[in-house]
Parts: C-alpha cells; structure tokens; sequence
C-alpha cells in the first residue's frame, strides 16, 4: 500500500465488504509506490492496510486489527497457532 487514499474501487469494496471476511496481505513479486518509493512488499506493511481500512470505515485501529486478527485465525485454523 502506497499510503495513497485508495482507488475508488478497492475504498468502495473496502468500505462495502463485510468486515468479517476481510483478510489483508501486503508482501508479493512486486515494489509498492507512492511514498514508499519502489521499497519492496513486506508482511509489516498490513499494519498501514488496517490503518487504511480502519479510517476508510471510521473504526478504532484496536478493534479493527483485532476484527482482522480474528478472520485470519479462522481461516487459517491450526496453521497460525
């Protein structure tokens, strides 16, 4: 995430899809850009999704990270313990 204001798009869908089948990832093949300025992808970088989603849907970041937390665990079951 650039730390950019989301696309229209991804804020709509953000802001629209359930919040409980939300899962975040930010690390992949590619460089982000914006202020990152072509710094790869890494895992640390979901901290600044769950920012963006919990100001795009005016929810406590706590919260928001721990809605997240939940839906991870769940999908992943046994996998993340």
């Amino acid at each position: 995430m650039s730390g950019s204001p989301p696309s229209s798009s991804t804020g709509r869908g953000t802001k629209t899809t359930p919040l409980t089948s939300l899962l975040v990832e930010s690390d992949g093949p590619w460089r982000f850009g914006g202020e990152l300025g072509g710094a790869p992808g890494e895992p640390a970088a979901v901290a600044r999704v769950a920012a963006a989603i919990a100001g795009l849907r005016g929810l406590p970041l706590d919260e928001t990270v721990a809605l997240l937390g939940d839906n991870t665990r769940g999908w992943l079951g046994d996998r993340f313990r």
